[in-house]
């Protein structure tokens, strides 16, 4: 601290900033030497510093916030490709969808983009696969395997939910029971081979005889079955039991000869024939 004199006489104190230094002088045998010193108002001081901190958090205030917008478009950057992927995983789990991918990048996250497609794509062949491989079962369980026709797991299905829709509205429905006759002499003369190929034209015979919605099936060895079902008139079944009649009145072509295969067929009604 100094003392400083003002205009009215009387002494009044203030803070000062001094720094003070020593220099040699003259000849160095005498050790002589001056102090130089220098001295700011403390008020120029801390107004100085003052201002140089405010500066300095504007400064750091500017930086902080270029910094925060660089780490959002640097995460844009390096997050949005983990969430597409995160996305991608988290729909194929649940829908088995297979998403778009940052495939094309060249870093680590392409090569884990291409990996997992990778994968993806084996899954849904993996997938598919087994879906035919299960209609495929599906297919046999229900089906004869030499005709295709329903087998007698699936006819008797359909007639028990042709009962209960008869029931409903009314409508009758017919069952017709179809024998071939002296079908054991076409496999001993001829070979199981050709009565498989008779079973088959039968087959075709039968479903060309009647509606889309009516049901031919194979119960076994060579007995059909025929399901008409939502008949308005009866004599509707007397027209079809014709028509298949003449129709086994005909040779067919089996490995360029002409066989002659007949068939018995009895009829039943419902509700008429019994319940």
């Amino acid at each position: 601290n100094v003392l400083t004199y003002v205009d009215d006489g009387r002494q009044k104190q203030e803070g000062h900033v001094a720094a003070f230094v020593r220099l040699p002088f003259g000849d160095t045998i005498d050790k002589r030497f001056v102090i130089l010193g220098l001295s700011e108002p403390l008020d120029s001081v801390t107004r100085e510093t003052t201002k140089l901190g405010w500066d300095t958090f504007q400064i750091i205030l500017a930086f902080s916030g270029l910094a925060f917008i660089l780490s959002m478009l640097v995460s844009r950057i390096v997050t949005g490709p983990l969430n597409a992927i995160v996305s991608a995983i988290n729909r194929f789990s649940k829908e088995h969808v297979i998403s778009t991918l940052p495939l094309a990048r060249k870093d680590e996250l392409g090569l884990l983009s291409r990996s997992f497609h990778d994968m993806q794509t084996q899954i849904m062949a993996h997938l598919s696969e087994l879906n035919e491989n299960r209609k495929a079962l599906d297919h046999l369980a229900r089906h004869d395997t030499l005709t295709g026709l329903p087998n007698r797991r699936m006819f008797f299905d359909r007639l028990e939910h042709a009962i209960a829709s008869s029931r409903r509205s009314g409508k009758s429905l017919a069952v017709l029971f179809v024998d071939l006759d002296r079908f054991k002499e076409i496999n001993d003369t001829f070979g199981h081979a050709v009565g498989d190929k008779v079973l088959v034209n039968v087959a075709i015979l039968l479903k060309s005889s009647v509606r889309e919605v009516d049901t031919v099936a194979r119960l076994g060895g060579d007995e059909f079955v025929v399901l008409i079902d939502m008949i308005d008139d009866p004599k509707h079944v007397t027209i079809i039991v014709q028509k298949l009649h003449n129709l086994f009145q005909h040779a067919i072509q089996i490995d360029g000869r002409e066989m002659h295969v007949y068939a018995s067929i009895g009829v039943g009604m419902f509700p008429g024939d019994g319940k």
